[in-house]
């Protein structure tokens, strides 16, 4: 071939060449001739086209012929209203729209991924589909409604040359994201409970789509290039999976791109290249809350119609208009304090962390706001329980008194004490939520006395014990629920971390202990002589090189000694020195 052809494509036996002139054409077209007869090959010249032209037809490639598109049409029509289909005529269609990959564009493997694999379960080509699987109707269809809009794709995409760089991640809280060329625009968001269950390359593809979503009006007629490090994702959103939700994510972020006329690759990075849209993912917001939607609804008919909520986020906005402190999708903008509020009737329900701040923007507002405080205090203790009746009330004058009673409620105590109680209730909370199958609200006691056990592990002092048992009996009591605090198991518990905790507070601040190290000390690892006692621990944070560290802890003659404390419980104990069970045990009872 010659050298000054500036583009040409050979496919087996067929080739195509082009070039901006016409005269350089004709004489690519002469000297292309001519060598195919040097080489002693034979043109078909009812097929070729040696003359210069714009328009043409090359194996159905770049542009799908119209008479190859009804073609393949009536196929897929053949099919789907036959009641069986051989897995011949199956491979037929399949291998068509594959071959259509140039003109088509990256639709045809995200598109064919169910027609390969309903293929690959046949015994035989003989053999026949009996009951058509809906996944492989459905992407029938697809071509069958599809094949003329999706003929054309370019192989120059219009788009810009030069990619956006976006980065993503996920963790079981949430996802994260932004964009390289700024990272002002800055995404996160959190998942729902149903979706925090899902597998990881689930939450990481979601990731990869919230994130698009979230930049899609600075993306539009753009190339971009999505950096991830699960290489599951990162494969799947350009190719499809066989595993319905995710080839449904799949299939959303290719419509989003398509629609928007944008060119997506992909790329996995190690996590550590990834380090900002990591913690990102991994952010809690502890003042991210919401006012119950019926209560909402009735201010809404009562002082709206609300225009915009300025203090929200795509899973808790109350209004289609909303700002968000980070970028998540459908915020109009971020920082609400940027924004002019003077043009809208504006929902404040603002975190507590943002209350002073709120204050002087709602003086001088102009316009009109509805604003909202509450302690901060979740307030499902606001709709369960006695709560409940509230939601039946029709008389306008009563709904107005109810609205309001939380706050009286609220100020049985002083604030401090409520705000006190509200953060070791929150705390419960949060650790009921991540153990499966535990509600904090009606507690069970077992649960609680687990809970208790739990806060002993890293508790100094039995402070944390008691706010806990305190707030928990103040939280069922806010909802009209009996006490978990008043069982038996639940006293027994908290009695015993009393007691465990005394003696340990007496000793590990004697020699320096963390609770975990004196609960691990068994008895064959404590000497004690007449000027004190030795203790040995096999393991400590400091302890870099594992050998094990010896505490000596010296008779002081008083009430509170360490050592005469110890002597007291070992005489309780019914094993002997060399025994390899703990010290400290549950149910143990010390007398003075």
């Amino acid at each position: 071939m010659a050298r000054n052809v500036s583009c040409r494509f050979v496919y087996l036996d067929d080739g195509i060449s082009g070039h901006k002139q016409r005269l350089d054409a004709v004489a690519a077209s002469i000297i292309h001739k001519n060598n195919l007869t040097l080489s002693g090959l034979v043109a078909n010249d009812e097929k070729c086209h040696w003359e210069p032209m714009q328009v043409g037809e090359w194996l159905g490639h770049f542009e799908i012929p119209p008479r190859k598109i009804e073609k393949a049409k009536k196929n897929i029509e053949s099919v789907l209203s036959s009641k069986c289909i051989s897995y011949r005529e199956l491979a037929k269609i399949a291998g068509f729209i594959n071959s259509l990959y140039l003109a088509v564009g990256p639709s045809v493997r995200l598109f064919t991924r169910q027609l390969f694999y309903t293929i690959s379960q046949r015994g035989s080509w003989s053999d026949y589909v009996t009951d058509i699987p809906p996944l492989l109707v459905e992407k029938l269809r697809f071509w069958l409604t599809n094949l003329g809009c999706l003929n054309g794709y370019s192989m120059t995409p219009k788009v810009s040359a030069e990619p956006l760089y976006i980065y993503t991640d996920a963790s079981s809280f949430g996802y994260g994201g932004y964009l390289a060329s700024s990272h002002e625009f800055k995404a996160q968001g959190h998942w729902t409970l149903q979706q925090k269950v899902k597998s990881s390359t689930f939450r990481e593809l979601l990731a990869i789509l919230q994130v698009l979503k979230v930049f899609l009006k600075h993306l539009e007629h753009k190339r971009i290039k999505v950096f991830s490090d699960s290489q599951s994702a990162c494969r799947i959103v350009l190719v499809g999976s066989r595993v319905p939700e995710l080839q449904h994510i799949a299939v959303e972020n290719f419509n989003l791109c398509f629609f928007s006329d944008i060119q997506i690759e992909s790329q996995w990075i190690p996590r550590t290249q990834n380090q900002i849209a990591d913690a990102l993912s991994k952010a809690t917001d502890l003042d991210d809350w919401q006012l119950q939607p019926q209560l909402f609804n009735l201010l809404h008919a009562k002082w709206g119609p609300f225009s915009i909520d300025r203090f929200a986020s795509s899973h808790n906005k109350q209004l289609p208009r909303f700002n968000s402190r980070f970028w998540c999708p459908d915020a109009e903008a971020v920082d609400c304090f940027t924004q002019n509020w003077s043009n809208d009737t504006n929902w404040l329900c603002p975190p507590v962390s943002l209350v002073i701040p709120t204050i002087p923007a709602y003086v001088q507002l102009q316009g009109f706001a509805i604003y909202i405080l509450f302690i901060n205090v979740d307030l499902d203790e606001f709709r369960v329980g006695v709560w409940k009746d509230c939601l039946q009330i029709q008389d306008r004058s009563l709904l107005r008194l109810a609205l309001s009673l939380p706050e009286v409620v609220l100020s049985a105590k002083a604030q401090t004490t409520t705000s006190h109680y509200a953060y070791a209730w929150n705390r419960w909370k949060t650790w009921s939520k991540s153990k499966l199958g535990v509600a904090y609200l009606p507690a069970q006691p077992m649960c609680v006395a687990l809970y208790l056990r739990d806060l002993l592990e890293s508790a100094q002092t039995s402070s944390p014990i008691d706010t806990a048992i305190y707030s928990i009996r103040w939280g069922h009591s806010m909802a009209g629920f009996p006490s978990p605090t008043d069982h038996p198991i639940v006293k027994s518990t908290y009695e015993g971390c009393k007691r465990i905790l005394a003696i340990c507070c007496d000793v590990g601040y004697s020699g320096f202990l963390s609770i975990s190290e004196i609960l691990a000390i068994q008895l064959k690892q404590i000497e004690i002589v007449s000027h004190g006692m030795s203790i040995f621990v096999p393991r400590r944070k400091n302890d870099q090189f594992r050998s094990g560290n010896t505490i000596h802890i010296a008779r002081s003659g008083k009430s509170t000694c360490p050592v005469a404390i110890t002597e007291r419980l070992f005489q309780m104990l019914p094993d002997n020195s060399d025994s390899c069970n703990p010290v400290v045990r549950t149910g143990v009872e010390l007398s003075t």
